[in-house]
This record gives structure tokens, C-alpha cells and sequence, in this order.
């Protein structure tokens, strides 16, 4: 003898609806979450440790202190009047960044894309003697 259950359970149907909902949701979390920059890196050159590269007479040595002034031989220079010096110069000749202790490293960047605009090929870092 078979007993039957006095009610059945129905299996309920997970509506369309609703997931779409979520994917949506998810999506445009995803989309939120995800950074969108292009990163580019900065290719350079670090000083080798041999001073007949730094002794040449196309070598310009400058020292990058805070707020992207630089300085050569005690003259200290605004990023507009070293770009315009930088341009007057040939694009084959050195230039050497010395980072003062202290220096951010944008305004590094800063200077360095001002000399690759100037025309400038060739830029190393260099230490402090």
C-alpha cells in the first residue's frame, strides 16, 4: 500500500528576470573595480660606474632639487628656462640628472619628459661624488 503525500512540493523555477539582474550587477561592479589607465614606464639609464662617460665635453650634469628646479654650478634654473636651454642644445649631447636627497619622483619625470620634448636623446641618472 502506497501512502501519498497529502501535498506535493513544487519545484520552483528560478525566474530570468532576476539573473540578468545580477550579471548586470556584476558587470557594472566589474567595470567600476577595474582601472581603465594605460601605464607606460619610463625607459633610462643609470650611471655606470666608470667617470670617463661623465668627463666628455657633450655632457650636461644638472642636480633635479624638490619642485623640479634644477641646478648647475650654483645657477639655478625654472623648468621653462631649462627646457629653453635644452633646446638650443644639440640631441646628441648628455644629459646627467643627479636627484637632490629629498626629490619626488614627478618632478624627476617632469624634467625628463621636458628634455625628451626639448629634443634631447640621451639622459642618464647619475649619483651625487
Amino acid at each position: 500500500m502506497k501512502i501519498r503525500a497529502a501535498h506535493r512540493r513544487q519545484r520552483r523555477l528560478i525566474g530570468l528576470t532576476p539573473l540578468i539582474d545580477v550579471v548586470f550587477i556584476l558587470l557594472f561592479f566589474f567595470m567600476l573595480a577595474s582601472s581603465l589607465q594605460n601605464w607606460q614606464g619610463i625607459r633610462f639609464q643609470l650611471a655606470g660606474t666608470s667617470s670617463t662617460m661623465l668627463e666628455q665635453r657633450n655632457t650636461l650634469r644638472y642636480v633635479v632639487h624638490p619642485g623640479a628646479r634644477i641646478e648647475r654650478d650654483g645657477e639655478r634654473l625654472e623648468l621653462a628656462a631649462f627646457a629653453g636651454f635644452i633646446e638650443s642644445q644639440p640631441p646628441d649631447r648628455l644629459l646627467v640628472l643627479v636627484p637632490a636627497p629629498e626629490t619626488p619622483l614627478q618632478d624627476l619625470v617632469s624634467v625628463v619628459d621636458t628634455a625628451e620634448l626639448a629634443g634631447l636623446k640621451r639622459i642618464i641618472f647619475g649619483t651625487r661624488p
